[in-house]
């Protein structure tokens, strides 16, 4: 099917005119001329001066519509400037512009336009956190791909790939992400963006090595915006990958970076983040209190309730189990209360209560049975191997339960550095 007919300039005017109830008449006597100039004028006849345009736009009151070419291309301009006060998660600024651009889907002409705020409005619902509203947008533009242009398609399939991260759908989120990669260039492509979008993807599945090859394009190309939210966030994705694969200088490096940056930069999230990350460093490195000093400052900057939370809660609960802490049994209880109704979080603090007691062998077959095929299914490696060394530690003095386990943690470590996955289409 054929793509919508550009209007000139008049029918624009005259679909407005019309969409307010207004006559010819009283467009003539706004500008000035006979009722026959407005008549000729909006059947192609001639075009209106600029005085006369000018006295329209009061007239109708759309002084703020881009209506020529000159003015369609700076609106467009700010779209992307709009989408890169998002990006570097300015979202203040980026409300402000949002009320402002909003305009244009007010009025029945420009649909890709229309369709390209849309797909930038819905990246800013996301950051609020309006996932049904950021979706709603992008179901709208899911019908009309097919007459659009590739630059929409291109933002509809990234916005598309960034709700499904949020809301933990990875393959999907890579699925839409390949299709904004087959359709992207360079005249509206977002340097390293696909680069990092990808990371996260490949590094929630596990897949670390392809994770840490994509975020090397974003450190070896010329633009990696050091100082501001998209350099920071760059930084801690590539330190989460170290972390994972046991580099914990490389990770501790780089996360102490991305910390004072992301505190001159006043951002809470970023901060609260990075200082969970610094916890789960040295929970590893079997430094509990310092961890547990790490996740109870990271518990202030992050919203109570959330899944960054609760996953807070849940390893500095880990620190005081492992350190044999008498508020470990209270923490543990609290935390549950708090990750009622959260399926994966109070899957894994159930689990907890089982590391409490492994003792009793119904504890160490839920973990070997139950907990550590689950997290295996979702690709949670970081989560299996703690899961492993708690047995491990258990089983110290047993030699051959010992083999087994550490033959089992082999097991995960090599496919944390598989090459391939496949993905559903």
């Amino acid at each position: 099917m054929g793509r919508t007919k550009k209007l000139s300039i008049a029918e624009k005017t005259r679909a407005i005119r019309l969409a307010k109830h207004i006559n010819q008449d009283d467009i003539a006597t706004a500008i000035g001329r006979g009722v026959h100039t407005v008549i000729k004028t909006e059947n192609g006849k001639r075009n209106y001066k600029e005085d006369e345009l000018t006295a329209i736009r009061k007239y109708l009151h759309i002084e703020d519509i881009p209506l020529t070419d000159d003015e369609l291309a700076r609106f467009k301009g700010q779209l992307y400037v709009f989408r890169e006060r998002i990006k570097e998660e300015l979202l203040d600024e980026a409300r402000k512009m949002q009320s402002r651009l909003a305009i244009i889907t007010i009025y029945p002409f420009e649909p890709d336009l229309q369709m390209l705020y849309k797909t930038i409005e819905a990246r800013l619902l996301l950051k609020d956190g309006e996932y049904d509203k950021a979706g709603d947008n992008l179901k709208l533009i899911k019908s009309q791909l097919e007459h659009t242009t590739d630059e929409v398609r291109y933002h509809y399939y990234y916005a598309m790939g960034s709700l499904c991260l949020y809301k933990r759908n990875h393959e999907e989120a890579l699925g839409f992400y390949r299709e904004a990669e087959r359709v992207e260039s360079s005249s509206f492509a977002e340097e390293n963006s696909l680069d990092f979008n990808l990371a996260v993807c490949y590094f929630r599945f596990g897949m670390y090595l392809l994770s840490i090859a994509s975020l090397e394009r974003i450190y070896n190309s010329d633009n990696r915006g050091l100082t501001s939210a998209t350099g920071i966030t760059h930084d801690v994705t590539l330190g989460l990958n170290y972390m994972v694969m046991g580099h914990y200088d490389k990770a501790k490096k780089l996360f102490n970076e991305a910390l004072v940056r992301a505190e001159d930069l006043n951002n809470k999230y970023r901060t609260g983040g990075i200082l969970h990350n610094l916890g789960c460093i040295y929970y590893k490195t079997k430094k509990y209190e310092k961890a547990t000093m790490f996740f109870e400052r990271a518990s202030m900057y992050v919203e109570q309730k959330s899944n960054e939370y609760i996953e807070n809660l849940f390893y500095k609960t880990l620190c005081l189990i492992a350190s044999k802490s008498s508020e470990s049994k209270l923490e543990l209880s609290n935390a549950k209360l708090i990750a009622k109704g959260n399926e994966h979080y109070a899957f894994l603090l159930d689990s907890l209560s089982h590391i409490m007691t492994l003792k009793e062998k119904e504890s160490r077959q839920y973990i070997e049975d139950v907990t550590i095929p689950y997290l295996l299914e979702k690709y949670k490696y970081f989560e299996v191997l703690i899961f492993y060394e708690e047995l491990k530690r258990f089983f110290a003095k047993n030699k051959t339960k010992t083999y087994e386990i550490m033959s089992s943690i082999g097991e995960v470590q090599r496919r944390m550095m598989r090459e391939n996955i496949d993905v559903k289409e």
